[in-house]
């Protein structure tokens, strides 16, 4: 996997690694990224084993309500919302700090 031009890759977490990362961030003046939550966020933990009906319940009802939730994914998280409604997109574009 290549970088982005300006942006330097660290290398994979694991165990011990945490503490050599942030060495390694510091010597090559690596930029942090900051996120600004202006709202209290439920967290809902899903067994992927067993998941819970409430939960994915819950999870559903977010949805239909045109919110958006978070599902993580083999490397990152990714946001969910449904497509059709107009309010969960831009809540999309918004979370991301991204232009509509």
């Amino acid at each position: 996997m290549t970088s982005r031009p300006g942006h330097r890759r660290l290398r994979q977490q694991g165990p011990g690694r945490r503490a050599s990362n942030a060495r390694q961030a510091r010597s090559q003046a690596v930029e942090f990224s900051s996120v600004t939550v202006e709202r209290a966020t439920p967290v809902v933990r899903v067994d992927p084993e067993r998941p819970a009906a409430p939960a994915v319940e819950r999870a559903a009802a977010i949805l239909r309500d045109g919110g958006i939730v978070g599902l993580p994914t083999e490397t990152v998280y990714g946001l969910a919302g449904d497509a059709w409604a107009e309010a969960a997109v831009r809540r999309i574009f918004e979370a991301k700090q991204r232009p509509a």
